[in-house]
Order: C-alpha cells, then sequence, then structure tokens
C-alpha cells in the first residue's frame, strides 16, 4: 500500500470516527430534549420501535446511557486502564529481565 493511500486511509478513518462521535453526541441531545419536553415515560413509550428496529431494549437503553455518562465524567477510563497495564508490563519486563540491565 502506498503511502498515499496509508495517509487518505487514516484520514477517511478519522473522519468517520469524529462523524460518529458528533452523531451520537446529537442524537443523546435530542433524546435529553425529548425527555425534558414529553417526559421519561413518554420518550421511552416512542423510542422503543426504534430500539426495536436495531435489536435493542429500553434496558438496554438504559444501560448504555449509564455507562456513556460514567466515561464522560471520567468514572471510566479505558485509558487510564491501558495506562495501568503498560506500567504492569513494564515492571514484570524489569522484574524478569532486569539481570539482563546489570552489566
Amino acid at each position: 500500500m502506498s503511502d498515499k493511500k496509508t495517509v487518505k486511509s487514516k484520514i477517511k478513518s478519522v473522519i468517520k470516527s469524529v462523524n460518529g462521535t458528533a452523531g451520537e453526541a446529537f442524537e443523546n441531545s435530542t433524546f435529553d430534549s425529548m425527555v425534558n419536553k414529553y417526559g421519561e415515560n413518554t420518550t421511552y413509550k416512542v423510542l422503543e420501535s426504534e430500539l426495536k428496529k436495531a435489536g435493542e431494549t429500553i434496558e438496554s437503553f438504559k444501560i448504555y446511557q449509564r455507562v456513556k455518562r460514567k466515561v464522560q465524567n471520567d468514572q471510566i477510563s479505558i485509558y487510564r486502564t491501558e495506562q495501568k497495564l503498560e506500567e504492569e508490563v513494564k515492571k514484570v519486563v524489569k522484574g524478569e529481565l532486569g539481570y539482563l540491565l546489570k552489566v
């Protein structure tokens, strides 16, 4: 694969990711607006058929909302978890191979 195709592929991937994130934010904002305007029960009632078409339920949507908010509020951090894992791997490697470093 040429460098030009690689760069183009990466740009396309970033655009899709940003577009998806913006679309998700828009949909969630619309949901919040509907709850404020029509109430939670009515919003879920009219949303139920849309969720069913996608193979989801009101319960799975509520779980998504709960987890999404925890990620947004930094209660859940995949990045932080990865950093901890990398530190642990470094400790293990240093412990396992530390004798090689002592010259």
